[in-house]
């Protein structure tokens, strides 16, 4: 299973998403939602899991309510790069 690992990578914008949307909030179902991604297993339907339209290779999936993350899937590099995060409306509209 170690093999089928995937690299997660997180962008300069994740990271700052992060900081300011995490805060105060619970952040297990995040860090589980990672640990799946990273081992390439399907995430649960609360996920909300789905590929970006006009955006190959780009997924979303909510982690909280009102908090979802933005990443790109590249099994052929085996990493998955996290670009966003943050609430619908700050990514959405």
């Amino acid at each position: 299973m170690g093999s089928n690992l995937l690299k997660i990578l997180i962008t300069p914008q994740f990271l700052e998403d992060f900081k300011r949307h995490s805060a105060g909030r619970d952040a297990t179902f995040f860090k589980e939602a990672v640990k799946l991604l990273e081992q390439q297993l399907p995430l649960p339907l609360k996920a909300c899991d789905c590929p970006l339209v006009n955006a190959p290779g780009r997924w979303n999936c909510r982690v909280g309510f009102d908090w979802w993350i933005i990443y790109r899937c590249d099994t052929h590099r085996g990493t998955i790069t996290l670009e966003q995060t943050g609430g619908f409306y700050d990514l959405f509209e």
